[in-house]
């Protein structure tokens, strides 16, 4: 009985050679496609990151915002650079991660209601509910940053910028599983958990100024907060945890809350 090795060579040498080529391009066109969709699939996990701008309203409080979206009010706070939680005001916009539409927890008034009726906001002890009128903010330009390459030879899977009609806020940078993931600069871990939907493990490194990285999808978290760091410290290992796919570390470069493209700062 033939084995399979013959049967292919008998296969070949019976066809003409015009009929081979075809063969032969048809295979690679296939392999390409598949390879495309694999790609693609892997790429799926960040392109479907969403999230929502939540306009301040008035009686609204940083954690009860939080709690609307089943959010850490910290990490809140980070995202959208609130040094300081207690003071939020009506009509300040917050960026909420992972939100499919806006959720406005404290209850508005309706029509007919006597100014004793509406409930009073729930908040945390010593937390200033949202006031009507916006506190002044001095605009604090960031010094430059100089990162490094979070992970060595990493192969480029997105770069920053639009994609599919939205904007892609890092770099999705392939590696294997179980791959040390470095600080870019040196810092102190702000966040470390998995409390942002769709971000799996995640680690946020504070450096000079309003700098900060971000590192998702994390398999393994090796830092915690208030950790200092230094640029090139393993930090963690790739993985695929939230809503990745594959394996890649999602990188990102925030001036406080603006995503900044990180290729012009990384060598």
């Amino acid at each position: 009985m033939d084995n399979l090795p013959s049967l292919t060579y008998n296969f070949f040498v019976l066809l003409p050679p015009a009929r081979i080529w075809k063969v032969l391009v048809r295979s690679v066109r296939t392999y390409a496609l598949m390879a495309a969709l694999l790609t693609l699939a892997g790429l799926s996990a960040c392109a479907q990151k969403r999230g929502v701008y939540h306009e301040v309203q008035r009686g609204e409080t940083l954690s009860v915002i939080a709690r609307g979206y089943d959010m850490d009010p910290e990490l809140l706070a980070i995202w959208n650079g609130v040094k300081d939680p207690n003071r939020i005001n009506v009509g300040d916009r917050l960026w909420v991660p992972g939100a499919q539409e806006p959720v406005h927890a404290a209850r508005k008034p309706q029509a007919g209601d006597k100014a004793s009726d509406a409930p009073p906001p729930r908040r945390s002890s010593g937390e200033r509910v949202a006031s009507v009128e916006p506190a002044p903010r001095a605009v604090v330009k960031s010094p430059p940053i100089r990162l490094i390459w979070p992970l060595e030879k990493p192969k480029m899977l997105s770069a920053f910028g639009p994609r599919s009609g939205r904007n892609h806020d890092g770099l999705d940078l392939g590696a294997p599983k179980g791959t040390k993931i470095r600080a870019a600069a040196d810092g102190r871990v702000i966040y470390a958990g998995d409390g942002l939907r769709g971000y799996g493990n995640l680690i946020i490194i504070r450096h000079t100024g309003n700098w900060a990285t971000v590192y998702a999808h994390n398999d393994e978290n090796l830092v915690e907060k208030d950790d200092f760091i230094r640029a090139g410290e393993v930090v963690a290992t790739v993985g695929d945890t939230g809503a990745a796919t594959t394996p890649h570390l999602h990188f990102e470069l925030r001036d406080g809350k603006q995503a900044i493209d990180p290729m012009p700062y990384l060598p």
